[in-house]
């Protein structure tokens, strides 16, 4: 139920979904059990809108070599956090990126406190840089067991490009092809309607 609900419907009994799960981190998956710092939480959603999309689910415990969650201990409220961390998305990464924040979700293993959770969809805009000259981030599991953020390489911010392309024409390709059937569609009801004559017009 977890994944199929959107941020802002999710409750304490989704977290404890996942925990009975035993989820695992992995490319669209993420916990943390504090949350991570400006820098740091800029490379991990923008690495996620670089790759495949997902979700960082912070005052998550996973402490195992393979990122199982084992617990959800939570952390204090945190004040005008969603405004946050869309405004961090909006100055720090370019282009911006499109960001998801839920509101404080109690945490099912600690009273009083709370747990956010953050989507970020996969972005047809990618690649996106932090400002400042700090590179493009993407997710793998290239050099540990446990997926994590890295600097892009050049041949990977090219792959990057060469999928936004693609997506893009691919979505061009589809709105056009819709254009032409619905044309053909109001031109074939036009010309069958018995009180019509001529061409259907604008």
């Amino acid at each position: 139920m977890f994944f199929s609900k959107s941020i802002t419907d999710l409750s304490s009994e989704d977290l404890a979904e996942l925990l009975t799960e035993a989820a695992v981190e992995n490319v669209r998956l993420e916990f943390k059990r504090e949350p991570p710092g400006p820098d740091e939480m800029l490379k991990k959603l923008s690495g996620f809108a670089n790759t495949f999309g997902g979700y960082l689910i912070g005052s998550a415990a996973a402490p195992s070599a393979d990122g199982r969650l084992e617990a959800f201990p939570g952390v204090d409220p945190q004040r005008n956090y969603r405004q946050t961390i869309i405004q961090r998305c909006y100055e720090g990464i370019w282009p911006p990126i499109e960001v998801f924040v839920s509101d404080g979700i109690a945490a099912p293993n600690a009273a009083d406190k709370v747990c956010y959770v953050i989507y970020v969809p996969e972005s047809w805009e990618a690649p996106h840089f932090l400002t400042k000259r700090r590179g493009a981030w993407i997710r793998t599991d290239e050099f540990s067991q446990r997926f994590e953020t890295h600097l892009a390489t050049f041949e990977e911010i090219q792959h990057l490009s060469n999928r936004r392309r693609l997506a893009v024409e691919r979505l061009e390709y589809i709105h056009t092809r819709a254009v032409r059937r619905f044309e053909a569609l109001a031109a074939r009801k036009y010309s069958e309607h018995p009180r019509t004559s001529g061409s259907i017009g604008a």
